[in-house]
């Protein structure tokens, strides 16, 4: 049950109501799991003392960055949709099928190409012919795992990975920094896995109402892997990590 929000009074103003935070607490980690969440490689490579806290100790309390990152995500995190077949003489990947929740949800019919989908300005106008949401994916060989937030695919079985995020695009090489970019690289390691053809992602920034293709090359992929194994490596030491000091 949610608690009674808490009065507050001073000498100059009327009562005022101040709800109390509710903690959000993460599954505790007593030692590394062996599948690291794609959003812990993302933490890892912003703050491993962050990593850290979030997820071998457990913490987490909600602030305005997180609630409204939340309501981002109200229309993604509603699983749904399904994937595309996977092409003849695909293999699954290593820890079972890719899952989402409404698999026998029909596809939309096919649309006429317009351009490469990872640059539209706007959330998507038209329907691709495939469309997941909120799609779990593991693997054992790669020790990852993911929730997707939307992937897009067309009748070939070629993919699209896209990540909400709540900010604005950045004005930066490569259209995100390195720890979202390492985020989406995940997901399409973990598609390409699980026998899918994937060459590419996007984040969907919503301050911005831009959708930004982020391209996956060997350099991210190797990057990416490393992160993996710094997660599991900071986890093992059992020690928080110090905080970053000057940006660093």
């Amino acid at each position: 049950m949610a608690r009674a929000p808490e009065r507050v009074t001073d000498e100059s103003s009327e009562p005022l109501m101040r709800a109390k935070p509710l903690p959000r607490r993460l599954p505790v980690a007593g030692a590394p799991p062996e599948l690291v969440p794609a959003r812990m490689i993302n933490e890892v490579l912003y703050c491993e003392r962050l990593m850290y806290l979030e997820w071998a100790q457990g913490e987490f309390e909600d602030n305005v960055f997180t609630v409204e990152g939340r309501s981002v995500h109200r229309r993604a995190d509603v699983a749904g949709g399904e994937l595309p077949p996977r092409p003849a003489g695909a293999a699954p990947g290593s820890a079972g099928e890719p899952s989402a929740a409404a698999p026998s949800a029909a596809p939309a019919p096919p649309r006429r190409a317009t351009g490469r989908r990872a640059d539209r300005d706007e959330e998507a106008n038209e329907p691709a012919p495939y469309e997941a949401r909120s799609v779990w994916l593991s693997s054992e060989r790669l020790g990852i795992t993911a929730k997707i937030d939307v992937v897009e695919g067309d009748a070939s079985g070629r993919l699209l990975p896209i990540e909400y995020k709540r900010g604005h695009a950045p004005d930066v090489p490569w259209g995100a920094y390195l720890p979202e970019r390492a985020q989406l690289c995940a997901h399409v390691l973990l598609l390409r896995e699980h026998g899918y053809a994937c060459d590419e992602a996007a984040i969907y920034f919503a301050a911005s109402r831009r959708r930004v293709p982020i391209a996956i090359d060997e350099a991210l992929i190797a990057a990416t892997e490393a992160a993996a194994a710094r997660a599991r490596e900071v986890t093992r030491a059992a020690a928080i990590p110090p905080p970053l000091v000057g940006g660093r």
